[in-house]
């Protein structure tokens, strides 16, 4: 037995210098005796120890990430054949020097009793320096200047609270962040309404937005929105009773309580060393930053009985939105997934720089930096989900802009949907657009409240709670796309119902597209907005195919749906030929529920229909700047 031949470092090349903070990690060996080769592999600075980095593995590449900068880093290889026989090499490569500033995310203030609670995040480590100054008014010609510097302490999430400052008072803050390299990001700015009374108003969790994903054997993620910034609680215990009785069972466990520190209002608590095939009952609560406490949420689930095998699918993209130097790359999972970015400028993205998405979740967002103008990039997905089973993208490939994006946004549309002490407000724009909302009575402007929607997106849909009835309320739209374009601002009013809406959304339509092998669609359409859950059952097995390990009663709960009128779920990994069920919960903004079901039988035959023109393209809307386009499938 001979040992392995020729193991060779393909990328990157030894000494090579001035690369990125992440990066792959590849190489290529050949054994004379055709023997399959595992590989180890060991990384670190060039005058420090070396850490194990891969193990045993078959995989000839590794995602480096988080170097650091201007640093010379040492590695090394090792080819193993089935007889234990092995070759070594060792290389170096130099990162380059950071220059690319710290970018600010998410920048929003929430007035509490004695100031305002200002919250933002970074991406990369980084101190800060936030400045605000009120605005005088007729009353007071009084300006209030401050400033808070933090210049000792670096991170990336940031919950400051500015104290002493004058009531009922409008404010503008501005945050610069300074990375540990000096690297100084540009100005962001937001604006907030100091309270000309204490707050005494309890957060509300919205009606239908308590989820429960990414389930395996001993863990989960539980997930709620909140109608304002606030700190989540999630209290568990495996199911012996009502849920009323779990915050009993914690107390005295002393188990079974996880506190989220942060102030947001998208939750995302993870459960873990939970046991396998076991009902846990949930109380959820979430408490605002002026201490007052939201009306608690139930919600209860199941834990997997066993591994999950079954790969994630892409329900959505991947697909890219490209500026000059940057680029967001969007997708959605069938189930909870982290995300594996590669990209390159030639069209081997495999072997070039990398990205990640670390937080498990159904949809991500993926930022890619430091990018060329006008160049074209190849780009290749990997989705994970929490049972490590992956699926693999396509090479696909985006083309970044030649020249800055200077046209403002437009928006296509919005609404607001007001009950009595609620209102959903929908917009939707011509591009993606980061939202600032304001609301307040019509004749009490000091009793004004703020939201700030950091992500980027078409579609915005927002739940104001704590309205009174019967009341007419103004509220402005402030709009900015990816560019720091701002849209034209919107203001417009809404009047609220005298009376609570009691009434369950109605199902207009619920039907199954199962044209696809393994893979379907549900279609409902209701009367109003609601967010959807759905459970699959497998009811049903064919005689003569092939089932694997799926049995008759099998469940899967879906990704729930956003609150929208029109849902479309994607059906996935179905056995073909199998009979299934497919049951949903519709749930509108004041918690009314409507139930539905649908029966059909997957395919058992890929479809090799083509897609039938039911409608001919015609032009929607035309504006100074851009144009709807309609047209009409028979399938999607």
């Amino acid at each position: 037995n001979d040992r392995p031949d020729s193991l060779v470092m393909t990328k990157p090349k030894d000494g090579a210098v001035d690369l990125p903070l992440s990066v792959v990690l590849s190489w290529s060996a050949v054994d004379v005796d055709g023997d399959g080769l595992v590989y180890d592999a060991y990384l670190g600075r060039a005058d420090s120890t070396l850490r194990s980095i891969v193990s045993n593995s078959a995989t000839p590449s590794y995602s480096a990430v988080g170097l650091r900068p201007g640093t010379r880093y040492a590695w090394r290889l090792v080819a193993r054949d089935g007889s234990g026989a092995s070759r070594d090499t060792v290389g170096s490569f130099t990162t380059q020097v950071d220059k690319v500033p710290p970018k600010i995310e998410g920048l929003s203030a929430t007035p509490v009793d004695d100031g305002v609670q200002v919250i933002w995040s970074t991406d990369e480590p980084a101190s800060y320096v936030l400045s605000y100054r009120s605005n005088p008014t007729v009353s007071t010609d009084t300006v209030d200047v401050g400033q808070v510097i933090d210049t000792l302490r670096v991170a990336q999430v940031f919950d400051v609270a500015l104290t002493g400052l004058q009531g009922a008072m409008w404010y503008d803050v501005s945050l610069v962040a300074r990375d540990v390299y000096g690297n100084q990001s540009v100005p962001s700015a937001s604006r907030f309404r100091t309270l000309s009374a204490p707050d005494t108003v309890a957060p509300v969790i919205t009606p239908g937005s308590v989820t429960v994903n990414g389930i395996s054997e001993s863990s989960a993620w539980v997930r709620w929105k909140t109608d304002e910034l606030s700190t989540g609680l999630v209290a568990y215990a495996a199911d012996s009773g009502p849920a009323a009785k779990v915050a009993q069972q914690v107390e005295s466990s002393g188990n079974g309580l996880v506190e989220e520190s942060g102030m947001t209002r998208d939750h995302a608590v993870s459960l873990e060393g939970l046991a396998p095939g076991t009902i846990y009952d949930l109380i959820i609560g979430s408490i605002d930053a002026s201490g007052n406490a939201a009306r608690e949420a139930e919600a209860s689930f199941e834990t997997a009985a066993g591994a999950d095998v079954i790969d994630p699918e892409f329900t959505l993209g991947p697909a890219v939105r490209a500026q000059v130097e940057s680029a967001d790359v969007e997708l959605a999972a069938d189930e909870v997934v982290t995300v594996e970015v590669r990209y390159d400028v030639d069209d081997t993205p495999e072997d070039g720089l990398v990205a990640f998405g670390a937080e498990p979740s159904e949809v991500h967002l993926i930022g890619l930096d430091g990018l060329l103008g006008g160049t074209t990039y190849s780009y290749q997905v990997l989705i994970t989900d929490v049972g490590e089973n992956s699926t693999l993208s396509d090479v696909l490939t985006f083309e970044t802009r030649a020249a800055a994006d200077t046209v403002a946004p437009s928006a296509a549309g919005w609404r607001v949907v007001a009950s009595a002490e609620q209102a959903v407000l929908e917009v939707g724009y011509d591009e993606p657009v980061a939202l600032s909302v304001s609301w307040w009575p019509l004749d009490q402007v000091e009793s004004i409240f703020f939201a700030d929607l950091p992500e980027v997106t078409t579609r915005h849909s927002l739940t104001l709670g704590n309205l009174e009835a019967d009341t007419e309320y103004s509220y402005d739209l402030v709009a900015f796309d990816e560019a720091g374009n701002e849209a034209e601002v919107i203001g417009d009013v809404f009047i609220t119902e005298a009376a609570a809406d009691t009434l369950a959304p109605i199902v207009l339509q619920a039907l199954v597209d199962a044209k696809r092998l393994e893979g379907a669609a549900l279609r409902v359409d209701l009367d109003e907005v609601a967010t959807l859950k759905t459970t699959l059952t497998l009811t049903g097995l064919p005689a003569s195919v092939e089932t694997g390990a799926a049995t008759v009663g099998q469940a899967r709960t879906l990704p729930q749906s956003e609150l929208q009128e029109s849902h479309r779920v994607a059906l996935t990994k179905l056995v073909p030929g199998g009979d299934y069920r497919v049951d949903f919960v519709a749930v509108d903004p004041y918690g009314n529920e409507e139930i539905g079901s649908a029966d059909f039988k997957a395919p058992l035959r890929p479809d090799t229909e083509p897609p039938q023109l039911t409608r001919l393209p015609g032009m929607l809307s035309v504006s100074e700047s851009s144009a709807r386009l309609g047209v009409a499938y028979n399938e999607d």
